[in-house]
């Protein structure tokens, strides 16, 4: 691959025409490929103001040649280079891009725009297929959701949710299986898209109880915790055994997290049974879990189980790189909208970490005989 030799090609094609929009387009692509954030998004932005804004001279151009190129190539391959995609589609490109690299601000910008303009249904229909189509809008929303609790936007992360979950009621009803959607093909497809929906109404539920957490209602944030479980038990594997379905990896992360933030809501009402109860479905779920662990020493240290805190801890450390590797094959399949669970740090509470280190050595020590050889070695 020659990304340079590319990329002056494509500002030759610009500086020819600068209404070569589909230059700016792949510029962009070939930016993010290059991990060159600030260029994408350089190239998107002046993409999208001249998708917002045209030119005279382009009206005058396409009057004059009815006859576009696009229309005229027909090898797939060749005319993937010559299209380009409309500005809500592009506004989306900047939004995503945004809240990948934690520009959170920014990010909330651009998806508040692009939704005020997809209900004005200002979102051009083109004659062609778009190299960057929108995603489902369900998916939009929750991914605006997710940018306005990383920004701190509490309540108007809870008012985008509020929206999804209006809109997809009415379609989260009956049971879903796993043996039906890949054997029964008549069934399919409308059950796949019924999956679909109560993984986003869960979702949208999850990201509510994160933003009513925040804003310190810890009843309210149990309360939509549980409906988003509740609404992951019409999923069954059936007999189906080992199940690599993306949808079901995001269906175990969404419950453990959901059990998760139920645990933090209950220690923090002072509730602690209760909280280890939750942590611990928690972490039988998904043990790869970030936070899981030192949510679970956490209740168990509250309740002064120290020595089962312990052994939890000796557990933790010896599979600690086991588990590491699994989450990150897992975030992989996460959505963007549920980033803000994958960028949450396995951080302890380094007094606990230490006491338990203590303990630990303690219980070593009281194994061993007093000249330091073990018991094991003495017989």
């Amino acid at each position: 691959m020659k990304p340079q030799a590319s990329l002056q090609c494509w500002r030759l094609a610009l500086s020819m025409d600068f209404q070569c929009l589909s230059a700016l387009y792949h510029s962009s692509v070939l930016y993010r490929d290059m991990g060159d954030t600030e260029s994408e998004l350089e190239a998107l932005a002046l993409l999208h103001t001249a998708l917002e804004n045209p030119s005279e001279d382009d009206s005058c151009r396409k009057m004059s040649f009815p006859f576009r190129t696009e229309l005229i190539v027909r090898s797939s391959v060749l005319s993937s280079f010559i299209h380009t995609p409309g500005s809500c589609e592009v506004k989306y490109l900047m939004a995503r891009q945004c809240l990948q690299n934690r520009r959170t601000e920014q990010a909330v910008g651009h998806y508040l725009e692009l939704i005020g303009a997809l209900q004005d249904g200002s979102q051009p229909q083109g004659l062609c297929s778009s190299p960057a189509p929108l995603p489902r809008i369900p998916v939009i929303y929750l991914e605006a959701s997710a940018a306005l609790l990383e920004n701190k936007r509490f309540s108007d992360a809870i008012t985008v949710c509020l929206e999804v979950l209006n809109t997809l009621s009415h379609l989260t009803t009956g049971d879903i299986s796993i043996d039906t959607i890949r054997n029964n093909h008549e069934k399919a497809e409308s059950m796949s898209e019924q999956l679909n929906c109560v993984l986003w109404a869960s979702s949208a539920h999850l990201l509510q109880g994160e933003a009513l957490s925040m804003l310190g209602n810890h009843r309210e944030s149990v309360a939509d915790f549980t409906r988003c479980i509740n609404l992951l038990t019409k999923f069954h594997c059936g007999n189906s055994g080992s199940v690599e379905l993306t949808e079901y990896k995001v269906w175990g992360i969404l419950k453990a997290a959901a059990l998760l933030g139920r645990s933090h809501q209950f220690q923090q009402m002072g509730e602690d049974r209760t909280a280890l109860m939750n942590a611990k479905l928690s972490l039988q779920v998904a043990p790869a879990f970030p936070g899981v662990t030192s949510c679970l020493l956490d209740a168990l240290q509250r309740l002064g189980r120290k020595k089962e805190a312990a052994c939890q801890w000796r557990t933790f450390q010896s599979n600690k790189e086991i588990l590491h590797q699994q989450w990150e094959d897992i975030r992989g399949d996460l959505p963007l909208y549920l980033s803000i669970i994958s960028r949450k740090e396995d951080s302890m509470d380094a007094s606990l970490v230490k006491e338990l280190e203590d303990y630990v050595q303690n219980e070593e020590k009281m194994m061993t005989t007093p000249s330091g050889t073990s018991v094991a070695m003495k017989t």
